[in-house]
């Protein structure tokens, strides 16, 4: 089915075989324009719009022919069947302006050319200036946002928006060659105490060697130092510093204690998020009970592999829980220290070496009690 026909509406209509030439005539006679004629099963089939259908359908009686209608389809035939449902029909006529509205606004927006400025921040630094995603297209002064954002920020020595569709493609180039642009001077020093095994310092004055020992806060590189060039040079001291550290763990699993237990009961909120607005549109929530956990959840409207529009569902639930008395004994304890001690090993495992694990454990009279002593290397530099 074309446009014009879905618009016009189009009607399959047949009479008898025999009656084909006397339907023909009466369409040649009254200028009714059909097409698709063919015959099957004894039966002559036509297909006519809506205006026609309802003339043939006033004559062909008069004639003597018998018309049968067997499917009609468009929009006329929407419309009849959803005229009395005024909510779909301003559903659809809010859609519209929706749509017609998002074509004048800034949908998504891509950076590219930055190196040391993250794209978030490029985002945010638009935002600050009135510009991102939500921003009307033709009320944005794009040449004045750029020379703005060059004057404010001297990290950015060229920027350029261009907005193809509802995309703005934004490209910059930072500032080269700037040996501390914020004028900045920090040291590094040890956040634990450790052996230096491995020293890669990049900026500043390194003031330890492999094999030093070195105490929680003590300096490793300095962001003050003499050069040929200078007599004090000031810098962001920039590094890592791989020392040899000795780490401990001490869990106590009780034998009496309390367990969170879910109910079952559930309230949730929903909004929709579009562009910049957030909109209620559900809440069963009243009077929360005391106790319980709460989860969010946000969901983008997109295709796969393809960025998510800033239109999307918010949803908040609420899960109540009870808190009730739990009893464990030794095995239960014991298999529940090991598998704390395993997540917190996971997440070291991220940033550390390990080299060596010594664990030990103990029985009270009221709990299970495990140690851990670990052997590690990391980097003990942080920025003071």
């Amino acid at each position: 089915m074309g446009i014009l026909d879905f618009f016009l509406g189009e009607y399959l209509v047949s009479t008898e075989a025999k009656n084909a030439a006397r339907l023909l005539n009466l369409c040649m006679n009254g200028s009714i324009e059909y097409k698709a004629p063919f015959f099957s099963d004894g039966l002559f089939y036509i297909s006519c719009h809506r205006r026609e259908y309802k003339i043939l359908s006033e004559i062909c009686p008069v004639k003597g022919v018998d018309l049968k209608l067997h499917k009609c389809g468009g929009f006329p035939r929407l419309f009849s069947k959803y005229r009395y449902r005024w909510g779909l029909l301003a559903g659809a006529v809010l859609g519209a302006c929706i749509v017609v509205l998002s074509l004048n606004v800034v949908w998504r927006v891509d950076v590219k050319g930055n190196e040391c400025i993250s794209t978030d921040r490029v985002r945010e630094i638009l935002r600050e200036h009135n510009f991102g995603v939500g921003s009307f297209i033709g009320n944005t002064d794009v040449t004045s946002v750029e020379n703005k954002i060059m004057e404010e920020n001297r990290d950015i020595a060229w920027i350029s928006i261009n907005v193809n569709g509802t995309v703005a493609n934004v490209e910059l180039r930072e500032t080269k060659n700037r040996q501390n642009p914020d004028n900045e001077v920090s040291d590094l020093v040890a956040v634990r105490d450790g052996k230096i095994e491995r020293v890669e310092a990049y900026d500043g004055n390194c003031v330890v060697k492999v094999g030093d020992v070195v105490r929680a806060g003590d300096l490793l590189v300095s962001g003050k130092y003499s050069d040929d060039e200078t007599d004090t040079r000031e810098t962001r001291a920039e590094g890592e510093i791989y020392a040899r550290t000795v780490r401990s763990f001490f869990i106590e699993i009780p034998f009496e204690s309390c367990q969170k237990v879910y109910t079952g009961r559930k309230y949730s909120e929903i909004y929709i998020n579009f562009f910049k607005n957030r909109i209620k549109v559900f809440a069963n929530t009243g009077n929360l009970p005391p106790t319980c956990d709460i989860i969010y959840k946000n969901g983008g409207v997109g295709l796969p592999n393809l960025p998510k529009i800033p239109i999307g569902v918010e949803k908040t639930e609420y899960l109540e829980y009870k808190i009730r008395p739990v009893t464990l004994d030794e095995k239960s304890a014991m298999e529940t220290a090991f598998s704390e001690l395993d997540k917190k090993m996971e997440a070291l495992a991220q940033s550390v070496e390990l080299l060596e694990k010594n664990i030990e454990f103990e029985i009270s009279e009221t709990a299970y009690i495990l140690k851990c002593k670990l052997v590690c290397i990391e980097n003990i530099a942080v920025r003071r």
